[in-house]
């Protein structure tokens, strides 16, 4: 497994791990998608608790306007990806329950939107953390 830095994580790794190529039969595929999708939604509802993961422990250490809105962004951002969880886990469902054989098109549409979800996710770690950094690597004495 190639490592990188998304594959540490603990809200990305099993959805990564459930998109990776595999032999497994489709109902294989599809509980293991649920069960990777239910981890992201718990996740996500973890960090919003912890008012939104690390964020919430810098944000009031720089006043700053900038910093605020960016964190509004990434809780709104973070929220979109919890409701995209759910959608996909809800219509995995009532697909499965509805033909419980789901064909090759389903399962590519599933696992292209797990794909989207998972971009999403990567790219909302990246800029949690661009963002803790700046608020902590403040450059005291600028401008002096």
């Amino acid at each position: 497994m190639q490592d990188n830095v998304f594959s540490r994580s603990l809200i990305t790794g099993p959805l990564e791990r459930a998109l990776a190529p595999t032999t497994a039969a489709p109902p294989v595929w599809i509980a293991r998608m649920d069960r990777a999708l239910a981890g992201v939604e718990e996740a996500v509802e973890s960090r919003g608790r912890l008012k939104v993961g690390r964020l919430g422990e810098v944000s009031g250490l720089i006043p700053s306007p900038g910093v605020d809105r960016r964190l509004v962004r990434l809780r709104e951002a973070l929220g979109g990806l919890a409701e995209e969880a759910s959608a996909i886990r809800d219509e995995m469902r009532r697909e499965v329950e509805r033909a419980p054989r789901l064909g090759p098109a389903s399962l590519r549409r599933f696992h292209r939107r797990a794909a989207a979800l998972l971009l999403g996710l990567e790219e909302y770690e990246l800029e949690e953390a661009r963002l803790i950094l700046e608020s902590v690597n403040t450059d005291i004495g600028a401008g002096d």
